[in-house]
Parts: C-alpha cells; sequence; structure tokens
C-alpha cells in the first residue's frame, strides 16, 4: 500500500503542529495572550451579556485588522478545527443538518486565559 494524500495532509499537520506552534505556545502567560500589538485590534471580548465573543465583521473590511494571539487561537481552535471536527464527526451538540461554520457545534464560552485558550487549541486539534 502507498502514501497517500490523507497521509501526507495529516503528517504535515502534526509535524507543523508539534514542531514549530505547541512548543512556541508553552509558557503564554495571560497578558501575551491578550495583548493587542495595535489599536483597533480584534480580540476576545465580553459582550453586553457577559458572553465571550471572537471579535469580526460582516463584511470583513478590505484591510482587516490585526489580530490578539486569543483571537488567532480561538479562530484556528474553534472556527477551523473544532467546529469542523464536530460538525463532520458527530461530537456536535447543534441539530442535524446545522451548517458546519454554525456556533451551534462549539457552544461553550471562549476563554480570556492563556491556559483556556491553549486548552480550546489542544481540544479543537
Amino acid at each position: 500500500m502507498g502514501t497517500t494524500w490523507r497521509d501526507l495532509i495529516l503528517d504535515q499537520l502534526d509535524f507543523y503542529w508539534n514542531v514549530h506552534l505547541w512548543p512556541r505556545l508553552e509558557g503564554l502567560t495571560d497578558v501575551e495572550y491578550l495583548w493587542e500589538p495595535a489599536p483597533g485590534a480584534w480580540s476576545l471580548r465580553e459582550d453586553s451579556n457577559g458572553t465571550v465573543v471572537i471579535e469580526s465583521a460582516v463584511p470583513e473590511p478590505p484591510v482587516p485588522p490585526v489580530t490578539t494571539i486569543a483571537w488567532r487561537m480561538a479562530h484556528i481552535g474553534r472556527d477551523v478545527f473544532g467546529k469542523r471536527a464536530r460538525a463532520l464527526f458527530g461530537t456536535s451538540p447543534a441539530p442535524a443538518g446545522t451548517d458546519m461554520y454554525s456556533d451551534l457545534h462549539w457552544p461553550e464560552p471562549l476563554p480570556l486565559t492563556a491556559m483556556g485558550g491553549l486548552s480550546l487549541l489542544n481540544e479543537g486539534y
């Protein structure tokens, strides 16, 4: 049996996760997690109901704002990996037939701490 595209893609994902991404996040502090590198940076923030949300705009601006590490970790951990995994592999609390991009696949609140962000990212992966 030869190497398949699936094997190559999984090997590449595993390599980048274990060699490039995860080791760089070890020891991440809350200050680094929420640090805003430029005014108007998108991040995770509490809305008027106290729910933590990921900032975004529809339609997205022609030049999207700079983002915090927290924003990027939530985007990758929940929106890229997590929602799709839950939608496609049956661990989702969303009703059957819900679009795979729906927040219903991952209704838990987003974390405002580095430890919570790392946990979210790892669970999504």
